[in-house]
Order: C-alpha cells, then structure tokens, then sequence
C-alpha cells in the first residue's frame, strides 16, 4: 500500500454529482453533501461545509483518510502526487473560484451487458447477484433542470475548463443528454463523454462536430466482432452500426480537417488480452487520437475474478503490447505508462498496472 502523501488539494478542483443529485469530491470518495439538502453547486462549494471539508485534506489528509474507510489509498489518479512538487511544496495557486473539472453521472440505464461492468454484468441480472437496491439504481437518471442549474454555476463562479458526462450505464439512452450537451457546449466548456457509441446516428454525430463535443471515450474492449459480441451479449448488426458510427465520425472530421475526438477504450480481461495486435489496427484504422488500455476493476458485490487474464496471457499481452509501440514508432513519455506516436498523432495508455511485465 502505498503512503499517503502530507496533503491533498483535489477539493479545490474537482466536483462531481450523480442521479441521486449526491455531491462528491471525487470519484473515490463518499457523498458529501447533496443537491436537494445543500442547494446549488455554487451555494455549496462556497459553504462552510465544503471549506472545511478542503482544509481538512489540505492539513489532516491521514485523519480524512481514516474516516474514509481508507478510500484515499486508492486514488486512481495519485491526486496528491499532482499538487506537490518534489519537495512537498504545495505548487497550486489556491484558492480558486471553482473547480477546473466537474463530472456528471448522468444515468444508470444501459442496453448493453459487459461482462466486465460492475453495474450491468449478467451476475446483475440473476436476483442471487443482485445488490439490495439494484432495480431502482438500473433505472435512475439526472433531470435536465438540475444539470442545467450545475452548469450554469459553474460557468458563473469560473475556473472550471473541463465538464464529463458518464454514469452507470449509457449516457445516450437518457432522453435529455442532447440538450445536456448542447447547452454544455454553448456555454464553452470542454466536454468529453464515456459511452459505448451505440445509442447515437449520422445527424448526431453531425451536431456533436457542429457544437464542438471535444472527445469521446468510447468503451469497445475488444479487436473483433466475435468477442465484442461475446462480452456484451450482442449480434453482428451491433457491431457494424458502432464501426459505422465511428467511421463516419472519423471521415466527417477528416473532412473539416479536425483533431480527432475518440479514444479508444479497452477493459483488459481474459477474453480480449490476446486481441492486442486487432485492437492497434482498428484504432489506426478508425483515426483515434488515445488507445486506453485499463484494469479490470472489481466493485460492490461484483468482482470478476472469473474474467482475470492468466498468467500466460498476461505474459503474451506484454510482448504483443510493446511489439506494437515499436512497430507504429510510439515513443515513451513516461514510466512505461504513456506513449506517443508523432506519425499517427496517437497516444496510447497503459494503465495495467497488475499485467506489466
């Protein structure tokens, strides 16, 4: 495990709200205030409440940490490790109006069921595997109003550069998400969405390059129809309207001689760690600006052991893995973890920490 630095200051700029209008201050830990008790975001984050809440990251991260049940040892994003320089010395230019990122969970509702999703999994959707409270959850979304309250805060306090739009489950089934975006985008915010690119048509996708969404990050974990069908319980035809999706997309903002807006994003589990080499040609072939390769992440009542790679796949990802950096020339940027290819103007993420050789 490892230590937790001295302080955090992630308080100071991130946000995040869920369907239940819950206030985080970021994706690990649990609620701390909420829409409906708290009022709008701008009221909260200017509150006693939410101040004291940073001062106590800033000056007793250890003590926060432990009424956490130890969630900040989890940090995915090493939070603390971004505010300090080498030294410890807080390197931020604090205080700030708002946060400079802010994320929506918009709906839990999927029409798709990942083997690997904590959510949507099948184990989901037998009564054994279910948690107490599933049905109700699967079901729940962000109203129009609320999100629209947020944003229009945020744009009023200033600061925040970055909105994301997720959830548990598809963010283009909830019926407002167009309008969500729309207004986003008028207001001038950076915008990327987590989706799995199903749910939308050409005059979408045409609104998305007209509004300026700036990226996609879209979940595929997979290099071919097979398994891509496999994982998500789903047939051909599936598959082809997502290649055809991302196809026009590409082709579209070639066209306008735009930067392009999908990263590709892949779950590494034992039913597509040995699809690097198809995963690499699909990303190239569709133009995508990242290739993200993560973990699986175990979560609530779902687990996913039975999805873990073996150790000889793993073994196999890794040769596969770097036998691709070389041959598209990505050259490292840093810690085995981030590379870059000038020629395909493409990053690609090695987030698996648990697989590297």
């Amino acid at each position: 495990m490892k230590p937790l630095l001295s302080q955090c200051l992630i308080g100071h700029r991130f946000g995040k709200i869920n369907v239940s209008k819950d206030y985080f201050l970021c994706c690990g830990t649990p609620a701390i205030g909420n829409y409906d008790v708290d009022g709008g975001f701008k009221e909260f984050w200017n509150s006693k409440k939410y101040n004291d809440l940073r001062k106590e990251l800033k000056y007793n991260l250890e003590g926060q940490n432990e009424k956490w049940n130890g969630d900040c040892f989890e940090c995915p994003h090493y939070a603390q490790l971004m505010m300090l320089n080498e030294s410890g010395e807080v390197i931020d230019d604090l205080p700030r109006k708002g946060p400079s990122e802010f994320q929506f969970e918009v709906g839990n509702p999927c029409n798709h069921r990942c083997d690997f999703c904590w959510g949507w999994s099948h184990t989901m959707l037998s009564e054994e595997g279910q948690w107490n409270g599933w049905k109700e959850w699967a079901k729940q979304i962000l109203d129009l109003k609320t999100y629209v309250s947020i944003i229009n805060d945020l744009k009023e306090l200033g600061g925040c550069e970055l909105i994301s739009i997720s959830g548990g489950g598809e963010p283009f089934i909830i019926p407002d998400i167009m309008k969500m975006i729309e207004h986003t985008k008028k207001l001038g915010f950076n915008l990327k969405i987590f989706t799995n690119f199903s749910r939308v048509n050409f005059k979408d996708i045409d609104n998305f390059i007209e509004w300026g969404v700036d990226r996609f990050e879209v979940n595929i974990s997979a290099g071919t129809e097979e398994t891509y069908c496999k994982v998500r319980k789903l047939k051909s035809k599936d598959w082809n309207l997502l290649i055809d999706n991302l196809t026009y997309l590409n082709e579209k903002r070639k066209e306008l001689n735009l930067s392009s807006p999908i990263k590709y994003v892949v779950i590494v589990t034992k039913e597509n760690i040995e699809e690097i080499d198809e995963i690499f040609e699909l990303a190239i072939k569709l133009g995508c600006c990242f290739i993200d390769f993560r973990d699986l992440v175990s979560q609530g009542v779902y687990k996913g052991e039975d999805l873990l790679p073996l150790e000889k796949q793993v073994e196999v990802f890794n040769e596969k893995f770097f036998k691709n950096i070389n041959k598209h020339y990505f050259k490292e940027v840093k810690d085995e973890y981030y590379f870059y290819s000038e020629r395909l103007n493409m990053g690609v993420f090695n987030e698996c920490i648990s697989y590297r050789g």
